[in-house]
């Protein structure tokens, strides 16, 4: 599949399909976002498809425990309960205030703009809890993307295609994957405003029985992109930015068992997540 021949990719992808050949999904998508070929793309978005319930995923993050290990998670532990210890008070004086001020309060975007300072302290938080199990719940794909994108004007970031097969809510962190979502559209933001007025950033996604993955593309000032340079050097799309926000994506992805990917080809961005649309019961039930 990573041949530069279009014969030989849809070659392989025939192939694939007939001998019904389990490939990993980080290895699908890779190509899926590579590939040009209307018909290889189709043949590839089959093989997604068809993955079954019990195909393999990416193995959740562990960590051995030791003692330095254990010192840091107490330290981490700590420093969660004093984010939420100096800041929830204070964002409950700014909500009463703001209230007493603002006509209309609960319906306007100062009150939006609130919640979401809240959310964003909260995630922080939790992201910190390395031993504390996540809270999960099932949200509505669509509408989640939605509500995210309305901190956005529409010259910045445009909704590209929902593509729905056969589900359309996810079993997630809704927190976290905020998290994750908002850095990725703030980098890809400020990565098409170096490019020019007129660029903006295009939000996609699809969604499977089995899995779902997100896709935030953008024009960016460079010519190639690869994720091992995020990892290696913590840059972005964003050209001399150096990236924070990418490993805190990083970090959040890997406590929700998702999985990423960016890459950059001639002046274009592609920045995706992955992962499994249903965790189960058990997940929403024991977290």
């Amino acid at each position: 599949m990573a041949s530069n021949l279009a014969s030989d990719r849809a070659k392989a992808v025939a192939d694939a399909l007939r001998d019904d050949v389990q490939l990993p999904i980080d290895v699908l998508i890779k190509a899926l976002e590579n590939e040009t070929v209307p018909i290889v793309e189709k043949r590839l978005r089959k093989l997604l498809n068809v993955r079954p319930k019990n195909a393999p995923v990416r193995e959740p993050l562990r960590v051995e425990e030791s003692s330095e290990i254990h010192e840091l998670h107490e330290l981490l532990e700590n420093a969660s309960s004093i984010i939420r210890h100096e800041t929830e008070p204070v964002i409950g004086l700014l909500r009463s205030a703001a209230s007493k001020e603002v006509i209309g309060f609960e319906s306007s975007q100062t009150n939006t703009r609130i919640e979401i300072l809240r959310r964003r302290i909260a995630s922080v938080a939790l992201l910190l809890q390395i031993n504390r199990p996540i809270q999960y719940e099932e949200v509505h794909l669509p509408n989640f993307l939605a509500e995210i994108l309305e901190t956005y004007s529409s010259e910045s970031v445009r909704v590209g295609a929902f593509t729905e097969y056969g589900r359309d809510r996810i079993t997630t962190n809704p927190n976290l994957l905020r998290l994750v979502l908002d850095n990725a559209l703030r980098n890809a933001v400020d990565a098409s405003s170096e490019v020019g007025t007129s660029a903006y950033a295009t939000v996609s996604c699809e969604q499977t029985d089995v899995d779902f993955w997100i896709k935030i593309s953008n024009p960016f000032s460079g010519d190639k992109l690869e994720r091992s340079d995020v990892i290696d050097l913590g840059r972005s799309s964003k050209g001399s930015a150096r990236g924070t926000g990418m490993s805190l994506i990083d970090i959040a992805l890997r406590r929700m068992d998702y999985d990423w990917n960016l890459v950059g080809r001639s002046g274009i961005a592609h920045f995706t997540i992955w992962g499994k649309a249903d965790l189960g019961e058990s997940a929403r039930i024991n977290n």
